[in-house]
Order: C-alpha cells, then sequence, then structure tokens
C-alpha cells in the first residue's frame, strides 16, 4: 500500500457531524496520496441490541492495518466521562493519536474556542430580540462538551439578572427525535407557552425543537427562538434554517490529518490547537424577520434541492433493490445479486471476509477477532464480483495482499452482524452518495448476505438430515419450529405468535368459545440494562418467559413480541379470570424476586382484551390488551411518585 493509512474512529456514520468530518478527511487524503480507513463504533452505554456489534471494529485498530488514528472525540465522549473515554482509547493497540473537537491529556488534540460566540449567541437573544424566558436542551450530564456549553448559557443569564427555571431544562440526548418528544410533551401539558427562547447543545436537539413547536401551531421565531449549536448542513437547509454556532468541523478535522501526516513523519507537534467558532445568523433567531445589526445568512436554496434531488434519487435506489432481494438466495448464488447491488449504490470497491465459523460477541464483551476467516469476494466496476475463498488470518490484516491492491482511498470496515453472532465483515469505498446513505446500505447488504449463510447452512443441514434418513416431514417440522421460536427464550417469537394465535382463537370461536389476549410489559427493563448491564437484562427476559410458561397451560399460546413485550393466548376464560392471571403472574415475580438469586426486582404490566364471535381479530384484541397495559403501567407511575412524596415528607419531619 502507498502513502500514509489514516484511521478514523467515529461513532457511527448517522449523523451530519461524522459525515463531515470524514468528508474533510477523505479530500485531504485524495490530495495528498493518503489513505483513509473508518472504523465506526457506538458507545456500549448507548447501543441497542442491534448495533453494540459494530464495536467489534475496535480490534482491527492496530500497526499492521493503520499508521495513525484520528479520534472523533466530539461524539464518542457523547455518553461518558473524559476519564472513561481516555480508559477506552488507552486500551487500543499502539498507534499515533490525535482528538478532534476535545482536549485529551497527552494526545495532541485540535478544537474549537467557541465560549464567546457562544455567549454572543445569547446576548443577541436578551438584547436584540428581547428573550427573557429561557429554556435549555443539553445532553448527559457526563457529556463535558455540553456541560461547557450550557455553563456559558447559565453565564450569560446571571448577567442580565434573568432567573432560569430549572423546569426547563432537558437533556434532549443530543438527538432530534428525543429532543421533539420531550418539548411536544411538555407543551401538551400548557395551556400557552411560558417560554421564548430556546438554546440548544447541539443542531439535532435545535431542528426536533423547531418541528415540535410548528407541530403545535406556533411560530419561530415570532413566538420562540432558538440557537443551536455545530452548524451541521441541515441547519443552513431546514425550513427555518437555524442561528447556531460554527465550530469549524471541516476545519478541525483537516487540521489533524495534516498534524497526523507530522507525527508520523516524526515532526514536532503542538498538543493543543485552537480554532475559533463563529455565530452564524439565520432564521430561528429572528433575524431574517426583524432586521439585526448582525448580518444574517439566508437559507441555502442550493443546497435544499441538492439534499432533497439526493433524498428522493437514493430511496429510489433502495426501492430497487427490494425489489431485486424478495426472495433470499444462497451463499453460492449470491455473486450476481451483490454485484448488482454494488454498481446500483455506486461502490467503487468492496471486499467480504467470513469467519471460518460464527462468533459470538456478547453485548458489554470485548470481541477477539477469531484466527481463521475466508476472503470470500471482492468487487470493483471494472472487473466486478471476484470470489476467492482464501483462508488468512484476520488478526495479522484486514484482509490479505489480493484484498489491498483494489482498496481505494476511503474505506470503511463494517460488521455482519446477527443478534449475538459476528459472521464476518465488509470493506467498501463510497461512491457519490451521501455517506449516511451507504451505511444504510451496508445494513441492508449484511442481511442480505447473512440470510445467505443461513440458506446455505440450512440446506447442507437438510443433505445431512436426509443422509440420516429423516422423513421430509419430520425435517419441515424441525426448520418451522426454528423459524417460529424466540431465540432467547425459547417461546414463540413475533411471527410464530401471530400464526398460533390467530389459529387458536379462530378454532375456539368456532367451537363457541371466548378467551382473552394479554399483552404483557416488563417493569424496568431499560433500569435494568442502564444499572447492571444488558446481560442481566437477558436473564431477565428469560426469567419472565419461563413465569408466564408457568402461569400458563401447555394449550395456551405465550410469545415474545420483542423486546420486553409478551402476549399470550388463552382459550375458555373471561375477563373475571384476568385479576386471578395478574395475581398469579405477581406472585410469580414475587417468588422470584425473594429468592435474592439476582440484584435485579422482575415485574410486569398486563393488559387483556376479550374475545369472541364479534372480535376475533389479533391484532385488533392486542391493540386493546395494550390501551389497557398502558392505563396499569400509568396507575403504578402514579403509585410510585406517591410513595417517593410519602417517602420525602417523612424524612423532613
Amino acid at each position: 500500500m502507498s502513502g500514509l493509512r489514516i484511521g478514523l474512529l467515529i461513532n457511527t456514520m448517522y449523523s451530519d457531524y461524522c459525515a463531515s468530518l470524514m468528508g474533510s478527511i477523505e479530500d485531504f487524503c485524495k490530495e495528498t496520496g493518503n489513505k483513509l480507513i473508518v472504523f465506526p463504533v457506538v458507545h456500549q452505554e448507548n447501543a441497542s441490541r442491534y448495533d453494540f456489534q459494530y464495536d467489534a471494529n475496535l480490534g482491527f485498530i492496530n500497526s499492521q492495518n493503520i499508521d495513525v488514528l484520528l479520534l472523533a472525540s466530539g461524539t464518542l465522549i457523547n455518553f461518558i466521562s473524559v476519564k472513561q473515554y481516555v480508559e477506552q482509547i488507552s486500551s487500543l493497540n499502539p498507534v499515533p493519536l490525535v482528538s478532534i473537537g476535545i482536549e485529551l491529556p497527552e494526545i495532541p488534540s485540535v478544537v474549537t474556542h467557541t465560549a464567546d460566540a457562544l455567549e454572543e449567541s445569547i446576548e443577541h437573544l436578551i438584547t436584540v430580540h428581547n428573550r427573557k424566558r429561557f429554556m435549555l436542551f443539553h445532553a448527559d450530564n457526563r457529556n463535558e462538551e455540553s456541560v461547557r456549553r450550557e455553563a456559558v448559557f447559565r453565564k450569560v443569564l446571571k448577567k442580565h439578572n434573568i432567573k432560569f427555571d430549572e423546569e426547563k431544562s432537558f437533556n434532549g440526548n443530543y438527538d432530534h427525535a428525543y429532543a421533539y418528544t420531550v418539548l411536544k410533551n411538555y407543551i401538551k401539558k400548557k395551556e400557552q407557552l411560558d417560554f421564548d427562547g430556546i438554546f440548544c447543545c447541539n443542531d439535532n436537539m435545535a431542528l426536533g425543537c423547531i418541528a415540535a413547536l410548528v407541530e403545535k401551531g406556533f411560530s419561530v421565531p415570532d413566538d420562540v427562538s432558538i440557537v443551536g449549536f455545530d452548524n451541521t448542513g441541515f441547519a443552513s437547509s431546514s425550513e427555518i434554517n437555524l442561528t447556531t454556532i460554527d465550530q469549524q468541523i471541516g476545519k478541525q478535522a483537516r487540521t489533524a490529518a495534516e498534524i497526523a501526516v507530522k507525527i508520523f513523519a516524526k515532526q514536532d507537534v503542538p498538543l493543543l490547537t485552537k480554532i475559533d467558532g463563529t455565530i452564524v445568523y439565520r432564521h430561528s433567531c429572528g433575524c431574517c424577520q426583524r432586521g439585526s445589526k448582525n448580518k444574517s445568512e439566508p437559507r441555502n436554496q442550493n443546497l435544499i434541492k441538492d439534499i432533497q434531488d439526493r433524498s428522493g434519487y437514493q430511496f429510489y435506489l433502495m426501492h430497487y433493490f427490494f425489489q431485486e432481494a424478495q426472495e433470499p438466495v444462497p451463499l453460492e448464488k449470491l455473486d450476481s445479486r451483490l454485484e448488482y447491488s454494488f454498481n446500483l449504490f455506486d461502490i467503487k470497491q468492496a471486499q467480504i471476509v467470513l469467519y471460518n465459523k460464527p462468533v459470538y460477541y456478547g453485548q458489554g464483551k470485548q470481541f477477539s477477532i477469531p484466527e481463521k476467516a475466508s476472503y470470500f469476494l471482492s468487487f470493483t466496476p471494472k472487473s466486478g464480483v471476484k470470489k476467492f475463498n482464501l483462508s488468512f488470518n484476520p488478526n495479522d490484516y484486514m484482509l490479505p495482499i489480493e484484498g489491498e491492491k483494489i482498496l481505494g482511498t476511503t474505506q470503511m470496515i463494517f460488521p455482519l452482524p446477527s443478534e449475538y453472532n459476528l459472521y464476518g465483515y465488509m470493506i467498501f469505498t463510497f461512491g457519490r452518495y451521501d455517506k449516511i446513505f451507504y451505511q444504510t446500505i451496508h445494513e441492508m447488504l449484511a442481511k442480505e448476505i447473512i440470510a445467505a449463510i443461513k440458506i446455505s447452512k440450512t440446506e447442507e443441514e437438510s443433505r445431512n438430515l436426509k443422509n440420516k434418513n429423516l422423513t421430509l416431514s419430520e425435517y419441515s417440522q424441525r426448520l418451522q419450529k426454528l423459524s417460529r421460536t424466540d431465540e432467547m427464550t425459547g417461546i414463540y417469537n413475533r411471527r410464530g405468535f401471530y400464526e398460533a394465535a390467530q389459529e387458536l382463537i379462530d378454532d375456539s370461536v368456532a367451537h363457541g368459545k371466548k378467551g382473552l389476549v394479554i399483552y404483557g410489559d416488563m417493569d424496568g427493563l431499560k433500569r435494568i440494562n442502564d444499572t447492571f448491564g444488558h446481560d442481566a437484562g437477558d436473564r431477565a427476559i428469560r426469567q419472565e418467559a419461563q413465569i408466564l410458561t408457568e402461569v400458563f397451560s401447555i394449550g395456551d399460546v405465550v410469545g415474545r413480541l420483542g423486546g420486553d413485550e409478551f402476549a399470550i393466548v388463552t382459550a375458555g376464560l373471561t375477563k373475571k379470570d384476568f385479576e386471578s392471571i395478574k395475581k398469579n403472574i405477581r406472585k410469580k415475580c414475587d417468588e422470584f424476586n425473594e429468592a435474592a438469586t439476582e440484584s435485579f426486582i422482575l415485574s410486569m404490566s398486563v393488559g387483556e382484551a376479550e374475545f369472541g364471535k364479534k372480535n376475533s381479530n389479533l391484532k385488533t384484541l392486542l391493540e386493546k390488551a395494550d390501551k389497557i397495559l398502558y392505563k396499569e403501567k400509568q396507575a403504578k407511575h402514579k403509585k410510585n411518585e406517591k410513595k417517593v412524596k410519602l417517602l420525602k415528607k417523612s424524612k423532613l419531619k
């Protein structure tokens, strides 16, 4: 490989911030003849059971694969403290590091000085737009950058003798949808707006707040002025474009890449490089409508049209992909479908490595790269798909020599996960479409590849079973059971439940029987995951499934619909029997809790709907039961709040 191999560690591609970083470093590498290898990861603290597998990429960060590593610290630190973050990156194999966005001890860091610009933006809302009643959206208090931004906000309010109502301080999780929901619910409780200005610690939350206000019929900026932070692309292209702090993301990234090159050349570099941030005045604060001494930036119509055109076309491409991929194919026939997909999405090079057997990777665990893998295939538009099935050790290098020869200027490594198993990884060089779009493409292709692997395995099992003289009927029944069973709990999965439950309802109604559809939801699973870890959460789910199978008879249908949601169909019972069922579930949970084999407390809320001749549609019955369940959840919540209040009163006495 020619040129320097620059690694970039980012918190996945689902943010305009990370896409901007990557774009600037990519341009730098093209200009200087270097190569960029992007490693997307997901915070274990914020990961779901479907994306924590990205952290397997950490195993490939070593001196065999890269020469220096740039850290997108501004997002990697979102849900942990600087101390925790430094401990995590110190465990990486020794390669020179450069931090972007956050100053780290003993590591060359490129940061933006934004305090002055931020202070000026809040002053602007107060003095120019006469805002006095503020709302604040910040991130988790472990995020030190968010804490610093909040401190500047409070400092300016104090300077102007504006008292801040702490009830208007919200953790928006740095997320558009989260902030939107929080503000929408807040407005719903109020008869009229009790705020006229919002400061958000990033643009995503600010745009979510704008969406919530507009949906509720309020005007931005006439009723409420809003300021964000980051100056991402969407800040200038949204319908109400956003006044924000430009922290010079592209300049930070390019400067960090330049420092990385100097470090590798053993040149002296400063431990801290500061870039000045600036305010960008736009519509959301009121400048465009009311005028201001500060020059405002108009909405970027060309960018808006470009985003709309690209988004529409990219959805069109996905439509074609789903048409082609309606029926999964075995691994042996996958090459032609992949070649079609790679060309469709303008992928410049792609390579697939498959582990010799799936590797279990539990959430919160460290991933160990297996010693045996197969370099399965490669793709370039010129040569098409080439199959190799070449054995090598991925601990030595991510790719064998045959793979390194076709690497582009920029490539991103993606895992091939299926719940708790990793089947291998893919390496892409993207084309002309949005970088965020390509992460979605990877996830679609990963499902296609893993489906092909499973089909091939099933066909192999079929041949083996037939060799053992199993009848076709026995084999079919075995496969059908596997496809309808929840892997974690052993009860019906969503598909299996819907099939078996509707069948039981139809059969009962045909024989003049009534029965119950019960919807169950575990209490506090998120709290269990957050406090004791996801392994404990999985044990809680399995135990709850065990309790339900003990409470209900063998003729009833018990299933897990996903996450912490369960459903049951039982024939011959009516609403009069429901209280007895609830007591039995509660009793079994209490018995488990009293045994003290686990640190967590097990509890479940349930709702019911009675089926019969007039109402036998499972979906409708589940919706009705879910509404009853929601009321029970609310009642429990109010009861707990009352207990807390009484406890506080008793402590005060």
